[in-house]
Formats: structure tokens, C-alpha cells, sequence
């Protein structure tokens, strides 16, 4: 099938601006994962452990001398907040400009809003040929993100007394100025016909459930005994005394549309988290949950039993890991925002909610500890979404077994295996490799050596596919096995090895991480 013109400059220009960077003696890795961008290159010395994005177009118009192209405000927005620097080249003329896409954003927040292109000049200096300026930016650039980095590496505070606010409005009544305590409640004129009395069975976890049933609305079972039921409608207008379990359903919940962004306040590059929940209404105070709806995430705000004498609000959150399994795991397009999101979440150390109800909408900002606490919670969200690019990627049939558990070692491969498809050159350091040569080699010289393989990736002892890649081995010694024809590989002193994504033939050469085992 033939290719759009455009589509062909662009993979022509692309060509040209790898080809340049590698003349640099600089890595421009193809970025498999993400569309809004081209390329992921390392520069090396002296930007040790350093990349940088680059989105590379093959047109752009020249008007009056002023080189311009335009750009989709929503990858802006994206550019503006990513956690590595991003370049953005054009090419007029065989001349290539870049730009510094980020630093574009910070000074034209304004017309980042909205959907469809923003038109961007060109500084006609930033030719790309020009190597010493572009370094001078990259150094710049490099400083300017350095907190952005998120690499693979839990006592929650009080709310604000904002939330009061929102837990008034979820009442029927004003807080009350003091918690009241329910001993033994009863719960009674449910209709007017049917009367219902109760004492609450034994156990803190059960009083708290009635707690959060009756003062808060929120649907809970709980158990019970000297169950009592009178009224006209009741056989013999009296049932009991009975024990056991009553499950309490609210009829007033009224639905909430919860945001969770990123930063103390409220920002246009700000990637948003949905959390569709309801808001409850209890005999004294309000509640908000998704416990009933269909979510990835639970999220719950609940007043503690201190509340409203201080602000005593209790937060969950977390993944449902169950919601994960049962079929493949790239289907689950829900996660394709989380890396992102969770970059965020971890590069500011700070987050606020936006609430969407029927009254009106408002928005709150979380204690710095909110991040702290739940940041395991926020690197999961970010791992899984960063293995859910790779099984899309990869079009693998990977799926979550039933209770799975993410060790760190599984972390570290998913890790290795994003990375590796988002174009980055990795050093490793292996062990002794041994080899069965079919040449003849001079064991006395050093030599530079590749080796075409394909590694596996295993997730949860599950099989996720395979990523074909180049080792580069430099300045490895050959040493001969004595009584085989076998040799072994060994680094020297300035021994190093790169390993780096590469679409190759060979089919049988696999790499798997010692002991690794799947099913």
C-alpha cells in the first residue's frame, strides 16, 4: 500500500535527523510506545545518563523568512509536562530547526487550551546542524527536568476544614459541632407502617460498619441480634427478637465525577485521573465512594470519628487488582494514561481533587502527605500502565493471573522491556558469556562484538513475548576453555556492554533472566 507524500518526507526526515545524531556518536532510538514522539535519543558524554524526546516532521512553510508548523495543542499540553526534554524539529529547504518544545509551553500557557493545532515558529539560529548551540540547550534542558525523573526505585495527614464544605452539602443538616458516638443505635420509622429495632453485635469492625451506615449513608451489612420488627404490615404486628446479619442499601446517593490531578492547584498541562464515585448522605454527616461502580481504582473520603472537632477525614486508595485479570492485558485501555499520570503525580509531591456534582463543582487541594502516602500505590498504577504499553506493542496475549503480586524483580523487567521499546540504549553489565566459535580468532587482541538475540519477557510468572535486541560487547577478551572448543567472553577493564532494540532474523537466540520460570 502506498504512502501518503507527507508520511514519506516525515520517515525521509526522520532518517536524516538519526543519521546525524549517530554521526555525534549518539544513540536515536525509534520510541515504539508513545506516537507523539519519533525518537529517544542519549547523547552520552558529557550527558551521562541523560535522554532527551524528539518528534521530527518533514514539512513545514516559510513565510517572509519565518519558518512556522503546526502542532496539536493536546501534544503540547503532553510535551509540557514529560519528564524528559522535547525537541521538536522541522525541515525547510534540507535545513533542519529545532525547537525547545517545553520551554515554548512554559511562555505561551494561554494557548495551550482547547482541541486542534497551534501554529509554532522556528528560531532560524536553532539550525540543528549547529551542534555547539544545540549541546548549550541540551545542558539547560537536562537541569530543568532533573526532578521530572522517575526511575524504578507510605501515615496520612489531616485533610483541609474545606472538605467541611463538602460533607455539609452532602447532609441534610449542618455538622454537628461534636461527634456523637452510637452505642447501641436504633434504627426506626423506616416507613410508616414498619418499625425496626436493633442491637448492634459485638466487635469494633461491626460497630464501625454501623457507624458508616447510619452516620455517613454508606451501604453496609452488618450484624445484629434483639431484631425487632412491629407495625401493621408485620404478621401478628410483632416479629423477634432475631440475630444475624442486615444489610443497610441507601436510596439517596447522588453521583460524582472526582478528577485527581497532579500539583497543589489547578493547571492546563495538568493530566487528570478519572474517578467516577457517588456522594452518601447519613443521619450526620456526608461520604464519598466508588464502591458500587465499576472502577480500576477505589477512592473513598470519609469522616473520621473526630470529625468535625478537627479535620479528621479518612482517604483509601488504591488498585483493584482483580478488575486486571481475565483477559489480555493490552484490552485494558483504561491503563495507557497511568505512566504518564503517575509522572506527574510523583514530580510535583503534591495533588488536588476537582468535584463535579449536580449543585455545582469545586476544587480541593490535597496535603503534600496524600502523594507520600499512597505513592506505592501511584508507582504500581505506573508500572502497569508502562507493561500495558508493552503487550500492546507487542500484540502479546499476556494476561494477570487470578491474586497476582508484583515482585520487585518483575518491576525491574517491565522496566527493561518499556525502555528497551522506547528506544533507550541500556549498559549492562553480564557475566562471563561462553561461545562455540566457527572461525578461527586471535585470542590476543580485544575485540568489539554483537550478538543478535531475542529477550524474553515474564511477568507474574506469566510469559509477556519476546523483544528482539542487540548486545553490543566493547573491549571483551576471548579466553580459550582448556579440554573444550568452547570460549569464554570476558570484560576488561574498559569492558562494557549495550543492549539496545533491533528488529533482526534470528529467531532462536533467546536471553532469559536466570531462574526465570512461566507457566
Amino acid at each position: 500500500m502506498d504512502r501518503p507524500d507527507t508520511q514519506v518526507i516525515g520517515v525521509l526526515a526522520e532518517d536524516e535527523v538519526k543519521t546525524l545524531f549517530m554521526r555525534w556518536g549518539w544513540n536515536p532510538g525509534i520510541h515504539r510506545i508513545d506516537r507523539g514522539y519519533d525518537l529517544f535519543v542519549t547523547p552520552g558524554e558529557p550527558f551521562k545518563d541523560r535522554s532527551f524526546f524528539v518528534q521530527v516532521k518533514g514539512t513545514a512553510r516559510e513565510t517572509l523568512g519565518v519558518v512556522s508548523a503546526p502542532v496539536s495543542k493536546k501534544r503540547l499540553r503532553q510535551y509540557a509536562e514529560a519528564s524528559h526534554p522535547v525537541v521538536l524539529v522541522r525541515a525547510i529547504k534540507n535545513d533542519f530547526y529545532w525547537l525547545d518544545a517545553q520551554q515554548w509551553c512554559a511562555t505561551h500557557q494561554e494557548l495551550l487550551s482547547g482541541i486542534g493545532d497551534r501554529s509554532i515558529q522556528f528560531d532560524r539560529g536553532q539550525l540543528l546542524a549547529d551542534r555547539e548551540r544545540f549541546e548549550e540547550f541540551l545542558h539547560r534542558a537536562f537541569l530543568a527536568t532533573a526532578t521530572r525523573q522517575i526511575e524504578d526505585t507510605a501515615g496520612l495527614g489531616h485533610l483541609s476544614e474545606t472538605l467541611t464544605n463538602l460533607f455539609a452539602r452532602a447532609s441534610s443538616e449542618t455538622p454537628a459541632p461534636s461527634v456523637q458516638r452510637f452505642e447501641e443505635p436504633a434504627l426506626q420509622d423506616l416507613t410508616r407502617e414498619l418499625r425496626v429495632s436493633f442491637r448492634a453485635g459485638e466487635g469494633p469492625e461491626n460497630r464501625t460498619r454501623l457507624r458508616e451506615a447510619i452516620a455517613l449513608g454508606l451501604p453496609r451489612t452488618v450484624d445484629v441480634k434483639d431484631l425487632h420488627l412491629t407495625g401493621q404490615s408485620v404478621y401478628g404486628k410483632k416479629v423477634g427478637p432475631l440475630a444475624g446479619q442486615l444489610t443497610l442499601t441507601p436510596l439517596n446517593a447522588e453521583p460524582l465525577n472526582l478528577l485527581l490531578y497532579p500539583g497543589a492547584k489547578p493547571s492546563i498541562t495538568a493530566l487528570a485521573l478519572p474517578l467516577p464515585a457517588e456522594r452518601f448522605k447519613g443521619l450526620q454527616h456526608g461520604a464519598v465512594s466508588n464502591e458500587r461502580l465499576k472502577s480500576l481504582l477505589n477512592f473513598s473520603m470519609l469522616p473520621g470519628k473526630q470529625y468535625p472537632a478537627c479535620s479528621d477525614i479518612d482517604i483509601s486508595f488504591g488498585l483493584r487488582s482483580n478488575v486486571l485479570t481475565g483477559r489480555p492485558l493490552r484490552q485494558f485501555h483504561e491503563l495507557s494514561s497511568l505512566p504518564a499520570w503517575a509522572e506527574q503525580m510523583l514530580s510535583h509531591r503534591e495533588a488536588h481533587l476537582e468535584m463535579q456534582a449536580e449543585d455545582g463543582h469545586g476544587v480541593l487541594a490535597l496535603p503534600a502527605a496524600f502523594v507520600d502516602h499512597f505513592e506505592g500505590v501511584i508507582r504500581l498504577a505506573w508500572a502497569l500502565g508502562r507493561l500495558h504499553a508493552v503487550t500492546r506493542v507487542l500484540q502479546s496475549e499476556f494476561s494477570l493471573p487470578d491474586d497476582f503480586e508484583l515482585t520487585e524483580r518483575d518491576l525491574d523487567d517491565i522496566s527493561f522491556a518499556f525502555r528497551l521499546l522506547r528506544g533507550d540504549q541500556l549498559s549492562i553489565t553480564p557475566g562471563p558469556i561462553e561461545v562455540e566459535p566457527k572461525v578461527d580468532i586471535d585470542y590476543s587482541k580485544q575485540f568489539e562484538m554483537l550478538i543478535t538475540t531475542n529477550f524474553v519477557v515474564a511477568i507474574a510468572g506469566q510469559e509477556v513475548g519476546g523483544i528482539p535486541a542487540i548486545v553490543e560487547l566493547l573491549n571483551f577478551n576471548i579466553v580459550p576453555i582448556l579440554g573444550t572448543n568452547r570460549l569464554r567472553l570476558e570484560g576488561g577493564p574498559e569492558g562494557r556492554a549495550l543492549v539496545y532494540y533491533d528488529e533482526h532474523d534470528d529467531k532462536e537466540g533467546l536471553m532469559r533472566r536466570a531462574g526465570q520460570t512461566t507457566s
